[in-house]
């Protein structure tokens, strides 16, 4: 990394193999600032900056908390017609998922659609949050899309949707029943 900066400052040529590794051995070293920084010194160098290095980028900035960061490095490699990794989209769908961003992770998983089938785990992740915050509907619809793509679903997301929906009818029928035995109350109404 030391090699790569004088370099750099000396205003040597580097190459986009030597920026990767040095990119690499910042994020083995949990160094996501400098590991960005290399990618970012290339982009305004306006330097070649490789799929592995955008992808690196992404990574970094997710680590970092940069989501719409990491999002405006998937967009330059899509524009420049690379293909992400799977582990990049899985990145991005996992920082959507713990930020429960939900609209930010359908419009990631959007771009996986157009180009590949997501894997099973993907889907299945989708439904297990869905439901975790009670968004049965959306749960439902995704089991539906998983369908549709020729994904088949395990039994456990169908079984945990199915036992939210039925938690979900006997609290209203509990709270239902309360209400008819408490009489035509301004909580009842």
């Amino acid at each position: 990394v030391n090699v790569y900066y004088y370099m750099m400052r000396e205003n040597l040529p580097v190459s986009i193999e030597g920026a990767v590794v040095a990119a690499c051995t910042c994020m083995q070293l949990s160094n996501f600032d400098t590991a960005l920084e290399i990618l970012e010194s290339r982009e305004r160098s306006s330097q070649y900056c490789g799929k592995d290095l955008l992808e690196i980028g992404v990574d970094a900035s997710v680590r970092l908390g940069r989501i719409q960061r990491a999002q405006e490095h998937l967009k330059t490699m899509l524009e420049r017609q690379m293909e992400p990794s799977a582990r990049t989209y899985s990145v991005l769908l996992d920082a959507h998922i713990k930020q429960r961003d939900f609209a930010g992770l359908w419009k990631i998983l959007s771009k996986v659609l157009r180009k590949s089938t997501p894997q099973e785990l993907s889907y299945h992740t989708l439904v297990k949050e869905y439901i975790r915050d009670g968004l049965l509907g959306e749960a439902r619809a995704t089991i539906m899309e998983m369908v549709s793509r020729g994904v088949k679903p395990e039994r456990t997301p169908i079984d945990n949707l199915i036992e939210s929906y039925s938690t979900s009818l006997s609290l209203a029928k509990d709270a239902n029943a309360q209400a008819l035995s408490e009489g035509p109350t301004p909580n009842a109404l």
